[in-house]
């Protein structure tokens, strides 16, 4: 198969797609070490099996709403919606069909409600500065972290995401589809507790 000028067997290039998306290297690109042109959506397709593609899908979703300033994930856990928040646009009707209304989130995907502002669930009849004045922000988040930490759950350290192990090894896969270690937060295979793990 030609990409640019550039011939590749088909089974070779197949195996590379396969290896950077498990890896999470995104954007695809040619395999020819100095051509940076990425592989087209329909080359993508036409190579890729349905779940390889709907993985590279996935990770390039979370990779655009992950680097995007303007744009973040629903706050539930493992909730898959994404939107475009405007912290400084003043709070407006918006039309019946928009999930966000102002600072205000009401989730299609989880129905959950929340304040964007307040990073909270919704303080219906409340505006935020009241809410501020009679919870102490600070010390809620204070709190949460002391919660995560005894339930050990921990922080992607790509994406700040928090992951709770139930059961496994150290080896974590964050939803912005970043691999780390579970123990110490560093890479998974390359961090100190690799070495801890030969030795065992």
């Amino acid at each position: 198969m030609s990409l640019c000028e550039h011939i590749f067997h088909k089974s070779c290039l197949v195996s590379y797609l396969k290896s950077q998306i498990e890896d999470s290297h995104l954007p695809l690109n040619c395999p020819d070490f100095p051509c940076k042109l990425e592989i087209g959506d329909l080359d993508l397709k036409e190579l890729l099996s349905e779940d390889d593609y709907t993985k590279y899908s996935t990770f390039s979703l979370n990779q655009v709403v992950d680097t995007n300033k303007d744009m973040s994930w629903c706050p539930t856990a493992d909730c898959k919606f994404a939107f475009i928040f405007d912290p400084d646009e003043e709070a407006k009707g918006a039309p019946d069909d928009q999930a966000i209304n102002g600072h205000e989130l009401n989730c299609p995907l989880c129905k959950k409600h929340y304040c964007l502002t307040c990073k909270v669930a919704y303080h219906e009849g409340v505006t935020c500065k009241e809410y501020r004045a009679t919870h102490d922000v600070e010390k809620l988040d204070a709190e949460f972290v002391a919660f995560a930490k005894g339930k050990q759950f921990k922080q992607c350290p790509h994406c700040a995401f928090w992951v709770e192990r139930s059961t496994g090894c150290d080896h974590m896969t964050c939803r912005c589809g970043k691999y780390f270690c579970y123990k110490c937060g560093g890479i998974y295979g390359k961090c100190p507790c690799a070495t801890e793990r030969m030795r065992l």
